[in-house]
């Protein structure tokens, strides 16, 4: 036979039991299990090749349990879960870098979460709830990059991918696979430069460009890639003065253009570039004194 299995098993005392089971071939496994005190349990797993894996389940009083799981080898991950009066669940893992998650269990529904440190950078986050089931992962991979999946196994399935790609590059997806997928996608060029863009994959397409040029220059782009595109520019200029254009590329351009000139001083103008154009001033003067021009070129 290419393997031999021998299975040992020892009772000392009243209440210690340890079992230890070889296989004499590329891995040797063995387990010890043993039971000290009432409520105290531990486990020991040990495969003798490359991986040295050891749990202790310790039971401490009605409501706590601790669990330690440590892999002796280049990396160990210890994981130590504790639950203090009824509904409160803590998860704490430490290797080279230490992360801590407390969740709180509050109501009927059980909530399992299942942590896996694959490789220096990746981490899964796996939470089952009822029905349900939710699963969150997280990875890390390299310097900036960091994915975040969320699949509700249900009716509708939503991921979240969220990438940073060198200094200044932040991606965000997000996906729902039903009938729409939204993918939002913001990206930082330069100091002051802002681009979002958010794709309904869809009927319609909506895509959002926000540009920073400049202290006080903001523009803002939306379009929507169906019937009719709407642009909305908005600039800053000095302390006072703003601009915005709405333009909507159909049947009808409008622009609005507010400016605001000295401390109590408002102009607006709103232009449509088909049969009118209406212009609205509005000068607040004193306390107590509003003005209000309306002039419409048009016929009237």
């Amino acid at each position: 036979m290419k393997h031999t299995l021998s299975v040992i098993i020892t009772i000392r005392g009243k209440r210690t039991l340890s079992v230890i089971i070889t296989v004499r071939g590329k891995r040797t496994l063995s387990v010890i299990i043993t039971v000290r005190g009432k409520r105290t349990l531990s486990v020991i797993i040990t495969v003798r090749g490359k991986h040295t894996l050891s749990v202790i389940i310790t039971v401490r009083g009605k409501r706590t349990l601790s669990v330690i799981i440590t892999v002796r080898g280049k990396r160990t991950l210890s994981v130590i879960i504790t639950v203090r009066g009824k509904r409160t669940l803590s998860v704490i893992i430490t290797g080279k870098r230490t992360l801590t998650v407390i969740i709180i269990v509050r109501g009927k529904r059980t909530l399992s979460v299942i942590i896996i440190v694959r490789g220096k950078r990746t981490l899964s986050v796996i939470i089952v709830r009822g029905k349900r089931t939710l699963s969150v992962i997280i990875t890390v991979r390299g310097k900036r990059t960091l994915s975040v999946i969320i699949t509700v196994r249900g009716k509708r399935t939503l991921s979240v991918i969220i990438t940073v790609r060198g200094k200044r590059t932040l991606s965000v997806i997000i996906t729902v696979r039903g009938k729409r997928t939204l993918s939002v996608i913001i990206i930082v060029r330069g100091k002051r430069t802002l681009s979002v863009i958010i794709t309904v994959r869809g009927k319609r397409t909506l895509s959002v460009i926000i540009t920073v040029r400049g202290k006080r220059t903001l523009s803002v782009i939306i379009t929507v890639r169906g019937k009719r595109t709407l642009s909305v520019i908005s600039t800053v200029r000095g302390k006072r003065t703003l601009s915005v254009i709405i333009t909507v590329r159909g049947k009808l351009t409008l622009s609005v253009i507010i400016i605001v000139r000295g401390k109590r001083t408002l102009s607006v103008i709103i232009t449509v570039r088909g049969k009118r154009t209406l212009s609205v001033i509005i000068t607040v003067r004193g306390k107590r004194t509003l003005s209000v021009i309306i002039i419409v070129r048009g016929k009237d």
